[in-house]
């Protein structure tokens, strides 16, 4: 007889996008100064690459850069 696991146990975080939502929702968000960096265009490629990871998977984090962005053409 094959054990039989409660589906309890099988978790969504099973799959790579599941995992990295998780983390996503532990780990800080970025500091005011990586928005301007990004909105600036002066963050490291693996630093822009991870900030627009964070808002593709946050809608909030995303406006706020929008916002930024906004901001920063109309004082340009």
């Amino acid at each position: 007889m094959s054990p039989t696991f409660p589906a309890a146990r099988r978790s969504p975080e099973g799959d790579l996008e599941g995992r990295f939502r998780a983390e996503l929702a532990q780990a800080e968000p970025p500091a005011f100064e990586e928005l301007a960096a990004f909105v600036d265009g002066t963050l490291e490629p693996a630093e822009e690459e991870a900030l627009a990871s964070w808002m593709a998977a946050d809608a909030a984090l995303a406006a706020e850069v929008a916002d930024l962005a906004s901001l920063r053409a109309e004082l340009a």
